[in-house]
């Protein structure tokens, strides 16, 4: 498993797609390009599978992104990896062309 922070600028959002009643909404394509983020990749024992990724982002100025488990360490279905702490937040996983 390998994990790292990327930094990014904080509580930004994009004015053409617009404003979202609820805050940052409408801008998470732009936000997860830009704003703070953890990525984990995971090397799946399953060679069908390979390498799975999760992208973590943070999506306002006081949440953090916060890695538990440390680089190099097998993890298993239900293993906690990080958390966010206060703010909002959105993830991604990415996995190979089957």
């Amino acid at each position: 498993m390998k994990a790292y922070l990327v930094d990014g600028t904080y509580y930004s959002d994009a004015e053409s797609e617009s404003e979202g009643p609820d805050g940052l909404n409408d801008s998470q394509g732009y936000i997860s390009a830009v704003a703070p983020r953890a990525v984990i990749v995971i090397d799946c024992d399953d060679p069908a599978i390979g390498e799975v990724g999760c992208v973590v982002t943070r999506m306002a100025e006081v949440s953090s992104c916060m890695i538990e488990a440390p680089p190099g360490q097998r993890v298993r279905k239900g293993d906690e990896l990080g958390y966010f702490q206060y703010g909002g937040s959105s993830m991604c996983l990415i996995f190979w062309p089957a």
